[in-house]
């Protein structure tokens, strides 16, 4: 146990040391001509049908569908008996959203374009990709416990999958985020699950939580 947690706070260090050197990165302009590359790319599609349906589809993955949807998983999850799961979910949430804020305000990259778009507050990382995969680990965690073959989960981490990946594209397409802000709520969630999941394992040796799952 005691290496397992070492070999954790160990990836937790490295994705921190990825993370800062990314947007240091960022911010001496290594990777400005990137995204200003693929803003320019996907600004072409702005009166298409393509715009259209990632504007409706990042309406629909949005921030308030996982702050919807999150709360309902837990609750289902107590209602199974599942506690552990229940409590990680919590705990990931917590930590997540209360991440995202701070890095944001904390680091203070512009939106691109923000007044256009009519968007406010800062860019990196986006809170809109970090939720909407906080809402998809919530989700498999819920389903996880129905499925009983292989082909099923893989099917199922697919279709996460592709969500996700639809919901982060929106992004960039409707010019709220650059291609670099992602890429750093990528890293951020990576960061957030693996701080959880080293929290957790505390927290249920510490209060020897053992209920059906």
């Amino acid at each position: 146990m005691k290496y397992f947690l070492i070999k954790k706070n160990i990836i937790i260090i490295i994705l921190l040391l990825q993370f800062i050197l990314f947007f240091i990165a960022i911010k001496i302009g290594l990777l400005y001509t990137v995204d200003f590359n693929v803003y320019n790319y996907f600004e072409n599609f702005e009166n298409s049908n393509l715009y259209d349906f990632f504007t409706i589809f990042g309406y629909l993955s949005g921030e308030y569908i996982s702050v919807i949807f999150v709360p309902i998983i837990f609750l289902l999850l107590i209602k199974l008996h599942f506690v552990k799961d229940a409590i990680f979910i919590t705990l990931f949430s917590c930590i997540s959203v209360i991440g995202t804020i701070f890095l944001k305000y904390t680091l203070m990259v512009e939106r691109p374009m923000h007044s256009i778009n009519g968007l406010t507050g800062y860019s990196f990382p986006s809170g809109h990709a970090v939720l909407s995969m906080l809402l998809a680990i919530s989700f498999y965690i819920l389903i996880k416990n129905f499925i009983t073959t292989k082909s099923l989960n893989i099917i199922l981490v697919v279709i996460l999958l592709i969500y996700t990946l639809l919901s982060m594209l929106s992004r960039i397409i409707v010019g709220a985020h650059w291609f670099t802000d992602i890429i750093g709520s990528i890293y951020a969630i990576l960061i957030f699950y693996t701080i959880s999941f080293s929290l957790f394992q505390r927290i249920e040796k510490q209060f020897n939580i053992g209920v059906k799952n």
